[in-house]
């Protein structure tokens, strides 16, 4: 039964067929600050780099370049000069300055971000000062960060971090409505650098005066000279060749670096403690300059993939920004097929990363295809002619049926304009339908995922990215339940927040706090029930199946099926699972013949006397971007606790509402959508 338990700000949504041809009358949209919403917590349409108004109006952007900051042939030490210059190239406006820039922004009722490169360098930006703030390989040269001029600067650096500083408060001094951190985890990729440039032939990063100096001092302040001695063979700290001792096992993935030297576990810790410390101090030195000068200031970045990938068994940490952080725009790949640019649906869902950026932040995250994906669509003759408009409309809808958004990538004059035309559709449906979205929505499950952020997660994350689309795609509504490390993030988890599920699934204990695993058992022994792995981590014995603790029970599952699923997408590991889950809860909704291509995401909304309904159809067709339409899809959903006097649904398919014939029998409402196409929401009043 629909009942209150977690607030969202959210919308209900159907993604399926071709996106037709036609948007009828061309209008803008202008973003509101007004209300008890923040802005960035409304309905948005963002785009990477700022463009002319006629494009604007095309795309019903509201936020305009979240991309604006990185480099162009002119005034390129500004957060808003790679934006700025083309907009202007293409608008004929000119700008004396970037306030001028934004107030223009501003009068087309746009919000206006700048970006800053906070791991990124360029002589072009920087000058001289990259010989400075950049970091060095090995043998003393500038470390590398590509091919084309990009250098690795240091967060182990005070001069850089105060130049990343100084490029914020541009943005805030020029009345910038958002300031977009990239690259925000920094020397966290060090130890992956030097990996990864032995096989490409990059100057690898992590042997500056900073970072070796500063390890020095870490390994100082942790251990006593006998220790140092004992566990690493250091005699003496103060004149160690800590260079060369790091440099020999470069070339050796994470597992096997630090079997065979330990000292590499610590350096990691080092780069990865400091560079937190350094991007979370920028935020707030940021946000004390904004209160100093009466204004706001709201931060995003961009933290790829949210750490997710495990390239080379490396762990580049992204989540534990989140208490910091307004909300995540972030670059993101379905890891499981990282070789390839751009993964065919259905399996390529981002649902898991979504719901976890937002539960991560408590707020609604920006998703967009990685840099190397939107590349390719640029330099692919075949994408000339448009063939990943469906393609896109679908990340799209999804984005915005989870509760975030999709950005668009559309750059002149590397993109065709026709490609992001199924965005726009979504983009102006979800505008003119803000009152679905902005009001309180309620995940209403009976299941919640449990992702306690650790070092457990090193090897579990895509045991979390398993259960997370295979519980979607069986139509098993979810809630995702974040807490930190205790280091990096507060420990918040407590009973309550776990009380309102009648299953939990907690993909990781591994390396659980002893405040969490206690919060866990007080759960089961209250009568819950928690399906987990690694029963020895708990004190379980490792058995298959149900142990009882208390009046609640654990489920082991002995071999990790998330993770499994996730890797092999073999439907077995979901059957299996959700086989576990429906013996202990009842189905909220149901889809006939849904094959993990049709997927439901309901939500009650308690101050309409509503429930909104996703559907989304991920049945495309790749080489000739077609979406198979479905026909007459039944659903079935238990009836919320008003009386149902009507079900509807609308769609940016088709100009006006449609009623939907329904019958309640019992505790159950069926009816039945004619067509799925593109994007319809489903409205149970």
């Amino acid at each position: 039964m629909f009942q209150k338990k977690k607030s969202v700000v959210i919308v209900v949504v159907m993604i399926g067929l071709l996106v037709g041809s036609g948007l009828g009358t061309v209008g803008s949209f202008s973003p509101t600050k007004s209300g008890d919403l923040k802005w960035f917590e409304q309905i948005q349409v963002y785009d990477m780099l700022a463009l002319p108004p006629n494009d604007v109006r095309r795309y019903y952007v509201t936020v305009n370049g979240l991309w604006n900051g990185f480099y162009s042939p002119e005034n390129i030490s500004s957060p808003f000069a790679f934006g700025r210059y083309l907009e202007s190239l293409y608008s004929g406006q000119t700008y004396s300055s970037d306030e001028d820039f934004v107030s223009v922004q501003h009068e087309q009722g746009l919000l206006c971000p700048g970006t800053v490169l906070t791991t990124q360098g360029h002589r072009s930006l920087q000058g001289d000062l990259v010989e400075q703030y950049a970091c060095r390989s090995a043998e003393g040269e500038l470390a590398q960060w590509d091919f084309e001029g990009g250098v690795f600067m240091c967060s182990n650096n005070p001069g850089w971090i105060e130049w990343v500083i100084e490029q914020g408060k541009k943005i805030i001094d020029a009345d910038g409505d958002l300031i977009v951190l990239d690259e925000i985890q920094g020397n966290g990729f060090v130890v992956w650098f030097q990996w990864l440039s032995q096989y490409l032939g990059l100057r690898e990063s992590g042997f500056c005066q900073y970072c070796i100096g500063g390890f020095r001092e870490y390994l100082s302040e942790k251990y006593s000279p006998s220790e140092l001695l004992e566990l690493f063979g250091i005699d003496d700290i103060d004149s160690y060749d800590l260079t060369s001792r790091i440099a020999e096992t470069m070339s050796l993935k994470y597992t096997e670096r630090v079997a065979a030297d330990p000292l590499i576990e610590d350096y990691v810790s080092f780069q990865e403690w400091d560079n937190y410390e350094a991007k979370v101090h920028v935020i707030e030195e940021l946000r004390s300059y904004a209160a100093s000068e009466g204004k706001e200031c709201v931060v995003c970045a961009n933290s790829f993939a949210l750490g997710t990938p495990r390239t080379g068994d490396f762990w580049v940490k992204g989540l534990q920004f989140s208490e910091a952080l307004d909300f995540f725009c972030f670059e993101n790949e379905y890891g499981a097929e990282s070789d390839v640019l751009l993964p065919r649906f259905p399996r390529n869902k981002w649902v898991a990363w979504e719901k976890l950026a937002a539960a991560a932040t408590n707020s609604n995250p920006v998703v967009l295809l990685k840099a190397g994906a939107m590349q390719s669509i640029w330099e692919n003759p075949f994408f000339l002619l448009g063939k990943v408009n469906n393609y896109l409309a679908v990340h799209c809808a999804e984005a915005y049926a989870v509760g975030g958004s999709f950005a668009n990538w559309y750059v002149k004059p590397l993109d065709r304009w026709w490609k992001w035309m199924g965005c726009a559709r979504i983009y102006r449906f979800v505008l003119e339908h803000r009152e679905l979205y902005e009001v309180e929505s309620v995940v209403d499950s009976s299941v919640g995922v449990v992702y306690l952020y650790g070092e457990g997660m090193r090897e579990n994350s895509d045991s979390y990215l398993g259960l997370g689309q295979l519980l979607s795609e069986s139509n098993i509504p979810y809630e995702v339940v974040f807490d930190g490390d205790g280091i990096f993030l507060e420990e918040t988890l407590t009973l309550d927040m776990l009380n309102g599920f009648e299953v939990v699934i907690v993909p990781n204990v591994v390396d659980i706090t002893s405040a969490q695993e206690m919060v866990l058992n007080e759960y089961v022994q209250g009568g819950g029930i928690a399906i987990v792995n690694d029963p020895e981590e708990l004190g379980l014995d490792p058995v298959e199946g149900e142990q009882s603790y208390g009046d609640g029970v654990f489920y082991v599952m002995l071999e990790d099926k998330g993770w499994e699923y996730y890797h092999s997408y073999n439907d077995v590991y979901r059957q299996e699972v959700v086989e576990v889950v429906d013996s202990y809860v009842e189905r909220m909704i149901t889809i006939e013949n849904s094959n993990r291509k049709v997927v439901a995401y309901p939500y009650y909304q308690p101050e309409e006397e509503r429930v909104v309904v996703h559907l989304v159809n991920y049945d495309h067709h790749f080489l000739f971007d077609f979406m198979r339409p479905k026909f007459s899809v039944k659903i079935k959903m238990q009836k919320p606790v008003f009386d149902v006097s009507s079900v509807s649904v609308v769609s940016p398919d088709f100009p006006n509402s449609r009623e939907l014939e329904f019958v309640v029998e019992g505790d159950v409402v069926s009816f039945t959508v004619p067509l799925l196409r593109v994007y319809d929401v489903v409205i149970v009043e």
